[in-house]
């Protein structure tokens, strides 16, 4: 959504060169304004001529374009809310000034040709010939009709963008800009209404009739079509649009129906409790104030200095004590001791549980709990509550299951972490209990991401910064010497002592496999690729020495090897594919 503008008014085309300002206000405005337009010939000053020109006003205008119209609000036909202002949106974002034969003040206002007015069904009639706009007869125009001294304040244009007025109305797309008319009176409720687009200066109302006859003099001025002490008129009507209006139910109108009453405070918020005929022997108090949600808490409440109903007068001592007592007391009471009368249960202790204490304390314990359970008025609200919770424990404790779900699941995974603890720490005291050669053994798998100062411990092993080859640090050599593996009994050698005794000079690996010189194999005795690299068929069809040299007859032994040696060595002569069952065998690709 783009951000949008609000102006005051705008022009556009020849319309923005009138130097005639508006005065507002009821003053008249000249009918025809002239226009100086010059022109230069030739680009020479001699050659300039001028001409007069008078651009359309008010007095021209017996009608707009129904397609003109954008939007009204509301919309035809529909019961709206009274407290909305109707209004009118044009496609034109110039639409209201366009016949306005004036420029704006210093002020930057400048009245609209036309308004929107909106009247009572009551207060006008419409009528529609065929040949020309609506006419609409009002007998009180001016107590009906918008003031039209400030008609230039209910008429606005809306753009996007933001920047300097001009370039945003110029660079708007259609549609993005647009004008909107007002009307300035406040609906009523349950009322029907007609909304209508009128012409606010004389000439134009009527020329809107028909009135308007012979040639328009320059001099002529246009005054106001109404003004607030007119009585009856006759307006043509450019466009029109019925609704009406329901019950009130805004902010606004509720407000209003606010009426101050004069509460009396020792009775508003309060009901009397009666607390007699009470069972146990417990004293009777009579009647004590019960307070709701709107009385005032006093110090006393607040501090939890005495024990008192809810409008701070103390409680009877004989009373409060008698009910600690009867609180305190088990029941069933034990064998040989006799009940309290009347009672087959104890009466309930109120947020023990929360406080963590069985019974009531006496005087400076926990005060709250001595409120709430020793008060009266306070056990009618923890009675009330126990209540609701007793006929909403389902819901209830379906809530707190889905609370504890998320401790359940804290604590499993505190439970977790405690246990990988646990295992790092048995973990760490078998492995510091090894010496380093068996230790680099048995953390072989992992070596790639222990760092050893800029490189990592396998990247040392292989890198050559070490005496022991990387295959010392396998799992194959571990296996190969294991303890009780083999070589292990034979020896008595483990792979820690070949590593130890590796690692510092005392044993020293062999290098690779070379070839002795002087050694004739395959591949050194023809030229080119080896014989073991070459199939069967390229063996066969290979070019052979010439028969006189000395190589000859070695070549052929050679070769007659190689081909044989070629079946037994899949490095060199894969096996030919095995067919899949159900396939007859073939010796190229086939479907199976």
């Amino acid at each position: 959504m783009t951000d949008a503008r609000f102006l005051p008014w705008a022009r556009q085309g020849l319309a923005t060169a009138l130097t005639t300002t508006d005065p507002v206000g009821d003053a008249p405005l000249p009918l025809l304004v002239p226009l100086k337009v010059t022109t230069a010939v030739g680009g020479s000053a001699s050659g300039t001529a001028s001409v007069q020109l008078h651009l359309h006003g008010p007095a021209d205008v017996v009608g707009i374009d129904p397609r003109q119209v954008r939007r009204t609000d509301p919309a035809p036909g529909t019961a709206v809310e009274p407290g909305y202002l109707p209004l009118i949106e044009f496609q034109r974002p110039d639409f209201p000034w366009l016949f306005t034969p004036a420029s704006a003040n210093s002020e930057d206002r400048l009245r609209p040709w036309l308004c929107l007015a909106v009247l009572e069904a009551s207060e006008v009639t419409v009528q529609r010939p065929d040949d020309r706009p609506a006419i609409a007869r009002l007998e009180h125009a001016g107590r009906t009709l918008p003031n039209l001294a400030q008609s230039w304040a209910w008429a606005v244009v809306q753009v996007p963008g933001s920047g300097a007025p001009a370039d945003a109305l110029r660079s708007a797309r259609p549609g993005q800009a647009l004008s909107r008319l007002f009307c300035p009176r406040l609906l009523r409720p349950r009322t029907a209404y007609v909304a209508l687009v009128v012409p606010t200066f004389e000439q134009g109302r009527l020329a809107g009739l028909g009135r308007l006859t012979g040639e328009v003099a320059s001099t002529a001025q246009t005054a106001p079509a109404w003004r607030t002490d007119t009585g009856p008129l006759e307006l043509p009507v450019f466009h029109s649009w019925e609704f009406s209006t329901g019950e009130e139910g805004d902010f606004e109108a509720l407000v209003t129906k606010l009426r101050r009453v004069a509460l009396d405070p020792v009775r508003v918020g309060r009901r009397p409790l009666s607390v007699r005929s009470l069972p146990a022997g417990l004293p009777d108090l009579g009647e004590v104030p019960l307070a709701g949600a709107l009385e005032a808490v006093s110090p006393d409440q607040l501090t939890g200095s005495a024990v008192s109903d809810d409008l701070g007068t103390p409680l009877a001592p004989s009373f409060t004590e008698a009910l600690r007592a009867l609180l305190n007391t088990l029941l069933p009471a034990p064998a040989g001791t006799p009940a309290p009368a009347g009672l087959v249960l104890p009466p309930p202790l109120y947020g023990h549980w929360q406080a963590g204490q069985p019974t009531v304390p006496p005087v400076g314990g926990a005060a709250w709990l001595r409120r709430l359970n020793l008060d009266p008025c306070h056990r009618v609200a923890a009675g009330l509550g126990a209540r609701i919770v007793e006929l909403q424990q389902e819901e209830l404790m379906a809530s707190a299951w889905a609370q504890a779900g998320e401790v359940i699941r804290a604590n499993q995974l505190l439970r977790s972490a405690q246990l990988a603890r646990a295992a790092d720490r048995l973990l760490h005291r078998g492995l510091a209990a090894l010496d380093a050669e068996a230790l680099l053994q048995i953390t072989s798998p992992v070596a790639p991401r222990v760092r050893h100062g800029t490189r990592t411990v396998a990247g040392t092993v292989q890198g050559g910064g070490s005496r022991v080859p990387p295959a010392m640090t396998g799992a194959a050599f571990r296996r190969a010497l294991r303890p009780r593996g083999p070589l292990g009994r034979r020896t008595g050698v483990g792979a820690a002592d070949l590593l130890r005794a590796v690692n510092d000079g005392t044993l020293t690996v062999s290098g690779p496999a070379v070839t002795p010189p002087g050694t004739v194999t395959f591949d050194s005795a023809v030229d080119g690729p080896g014989l073991c690299t070459r199939t069967p068929d390229a063996l066969l069809d290979a070019e052979p020495p010439p028969k006189d040299s000395p190589r000859y007859r070695a070549w052929l032994d050679f070769r007659s090897v190689a081909v044989r040696q070629q079946s037994t060595m899949p490095a060199c002569h894969p096996p030919p594919p095995r067919p899949r069952p159900g396939c007859p065998p073939v010796t190229s690709p086939s479907p199976c």
